[in-house]
């Protein structure tokens, strides 16, 4: 009895630890390879182009998915000031990746302002 116990027992951990836990990590770098805080990484699925999940990046612009089931994915990388940038779809089967990102900074061209006087003015009487 006591020996089918224990080859229960190593049978479930051994299921448990072959479980396969994927992860996607990197880092997210401007142009000048400086750290990107705080910019939003999310997964899609490539076949249904829904989000799966997403994290924001450290203060040294590192990121980490955790847990990610087996499928084609792609990625979508937004900081404020920054362009877009979408990764090409991978597979994601029984492994981790890594992918690093280096974003160009999206600047304005021109603000112009306009501001049209009212009609009507109101002054005080004395």
């Amino acid at each position: 009895m006591n020996t089918i116990i224990k080859t229960l027992i190593i049978f479930f951990i051994s299921i448990i630890s072959g479980y396969a836990q994927n992860n996607i990590s990197g880092y997210i770098l401007d142009e000048s390879n400086k750290p990107l805080e705080f910019a939003n990484v999310i997964l899609h699925s490539a076949t249904s182009k829904e989000i799966v999940t997403g994290v924001i990046s450290s203060e040294s612009g590192f990121y980490k998915i955790e847990n990610v089931e087996n499928g084609n994915y792609y990625l979508e990388i937004s900081v404020l000031g920054f362009k877009l940038k979408r990764s090409d779809a991978f597979l994601i089967e029984n492994n981790s990746k890594t992918f690093d990102f280096n974003l160009a900074e999206d600047v304005l061209d021109e603000i112009v302002i306009t501001h049209k006087r009212p009609v009507i003015s109101k002054r005080p009487r004395n």
